[in-house]
């Protein structure tokens, strides 16, 4: 991301890092204002060494990660600079904001990614296919990008171009599960991030009549396993998950029985664990004026508790907290 378009999210100030008391702050300070130097003068083997420097004297510095990313982008090195825009957008939320450049930045860093979204916009109202859309490489062009990842799990698609691909990768996603496919890392870690768009968006993409009774068949497969004891396909359960919360699932506790991959760890803690939580806090949520309209009435916390509990209870969950 550039200058201009962080500037118009973060109000001027010294980094982080320059707020520390003592030689260490004003160490990282001077480091950062040399790397800057070096960048502007275009001496970019320096300002990628100096910027380095200060990222290890404070990881979490995120203005270098930013400039660092964008050093790197210039120089070519797209999947090395994804990582550390990824990492600034982790540090500095609010940069999420300028969604649109971030776009424009991840369809620069992962050409055929920006290919897709043109070949999705020039098809009109028609959503293409895995193949239409990406070519013969398919979803391993673009599943391990650090960005792309990072943007799925942290706020929802704004364009119908990003929404059809996205829709119809779920939708190939479905079908290989379906078909018991060996799933890789990187596509295991994909679908386990627009899992977690899907859940933030609501479920809002499209599914046909077919898509539903497919998913509905999944659900129940799923739900047996678990019931039974016996071992559920991760691939399966992060595909479940881009269509229908993990609390809708029979016995949803029991996955906290295995031992999965940090994708779907945190895919459980999305969808399982902080929800549970979220309804046990609510009680503990000051009213500031009464509520008495009959809308608001009947979703009342007060007036849900047994509701509540049972949801809690049936899945197990009220016992994992």
């Amino acid at each position: 991301m550039n200058r201009k378009q962080r500037r118009a999210t973060v109000k001027p100030g010294p980094p982080a890092a320059a707020r520390r008391s003592g030689s260490a702050g004003d160490q990282i300070r001077q480091l950062f204002f040399q790397a800057a130097e070096c960048e502007r003068n275009r001496k970019l083997d320096d300002a990628v060494g100096i910027y380095k420097r200060v990222l290890l004297l404070d990881p979490d510095h995120a203005e270098a990660c930013n400039n660092l990313g964008r050093v790197l982008q210039t120089q070519g090195k797209a999947k090395e600079a994804s990582g550390y825009y990824a990492r600034a957008l982790t540090l500095m939320p609010q940069l999420l904001e300028q969604y649109t450049g971030i776009c424009a930045t991840l369809a620069a860093l992962l050409p055929p990614l920006g290919e897709a979204l043109r070949r999705q916009t020039a098809s009109s109202s028609k959503q293409l296919t895995e193949s239409e859309s990406l070519g013969d490489a398919g979803l391993a062009a673009i599943a391990a990008d650090p960005l792309l990842l990072h943007l799925l799990q942290s706020t929802p698609v704004r364009d119908v171009a990003f929404e059809r691909l996205l829709t119809s990768l779920r939708l190939s996603l479905l079908a290989d599960a379906m078909a018991g496919k060996t799933t890789s890392e990187p596509a295991l870690g994909f679908a386990c991030a627009l899992a977690k768009q899907c859940f933030i968006n609501e479920y809002v993409f499209a599914t046909t009549p077919e898509e539903d009774a497919r998913v509905d068949r999944l659900k129940s497969t799923l739900g047996d396993a678990l019931t039974a004891g016996t071992a559920v396909d991760p691939a399966q359960l992060a595909v479940l998950a881009m269509y229908r919360p993990l609390h809708a699932l029979a016995s949803a506790s029991r996955l906290f029985d295995c031992d999965w991959a940090p994708a779907i760890d945190d895919l459980l803690t999305q969808q399982l664990r902080e929800p549970a939580v979220e309804l046990l806090l609510r009680d503990s949520i000051p009213r500031l004026t009464p509520v008495d309209d009959e809308i608001s009435q009947p979703i009342l916390p007060d007036k849900m508790p047994v509701q509540r509990n049972v949801w809690l209870y049936s899945t197990g969950l009220l016992k994992m907290l």
